[in-house]
């Protein structure tokens, strides 16, 4: 779902990617728009192994890149955090991410005043060395190019764009709720105010417009 709408929100995501992928040859991981410390939009390019690690020991209990999050912005290396006073448990989410080649990483995390002052971050990983200030500092760039495009669309949340993309492609809206983990009445709730920000007469012609924009993409069927 992340990456299709990045692919959307952001016409240069393929060089933005790429890029990244040179920075950050172990993966990176994007959040934007964070409520609760939960993204509206997430998109992960860790290894599969490491998001099931994650998953299946509940290391978001402990682990202390989340904590940094939750306190602070800016930009930071992963061996810079503090534990907390929770060494024990955050060293051990540390070292099964090293385990899996996630060894060396930073983060850049940014609140933001296009997104309702909400946080958003990214973050990155190598497996051969430390990344430099001036990798660091190419990191946040690209983030921010990512962030200007994503925030840009017309005044929508993203939330919004991921109801009009879904029935863009095709979705009744009981499938668009089954499938973005809602009810109906929510769809509908963010497809009436995704109408009232585009001045569309009716939600058909909110997907035509947001169509028109470019701020979804017909997706052959594809789900978000």
């Amino acid at each position: 779902m992340g990456k299709q709408m990045l692919e959307t929100l952001v016409p240069q995501w393929t060089l933005v990617e790429r890029r990244l992928e040179d920075l950050a040859p172990a993966g990176f991981v994007i959040a934007l728009n964070l409520r609760n410390m939960f993204p509206e939009l997430y998109h992960s390019g860790f290894p599969e192994e490491w998001t099931e690690t994650y998953t299946k020991n509940r290391y978001a209990l402990f682990d202390p890149m989340l904590a940094w999050i939750a306190l602070n912005t800016g930009a930071v290396r992963w061996s810079e955090i503090s534990m907390l006073g929770r060494e024990a448990t955050a060293t051990r989410v540390m070292t099964r991410a090293a385990e899996i080649g996630l060894r060396f990483g930073a983060m850049v995390v940014v609140r933001d005043e296009r997104a309702a002052n909400r946080k958003s971050f990214i973050s990155v990983a190598r497996g051969d060395r430390e990344l430099t200030d001036k990798e660091i500092g190419e990191v946040a760039e690209l983030f921010e190019a990512v962030r200007a495009e994503v925030f840009a669309s017309g005044g929508l949340e993203l939330r919004e764009l991921q109801v009009l993309g879904a029935l863009a492609s095709g979705q009744t809206h009981e499938e668009a709720a089954e499938n973005l983990g809602v009810s109906k009445g929510t769809i509908k709730k963010r497809l009436e105010s995704a109408r009232v920000k585009l001045a569309a007469r009716n939600g058909t012609h909110a997907v035509a417009v947001a169509l028109h924009r470019g701020l979804v993409a017909l997706s052959g069927g594809q789900k978000w």
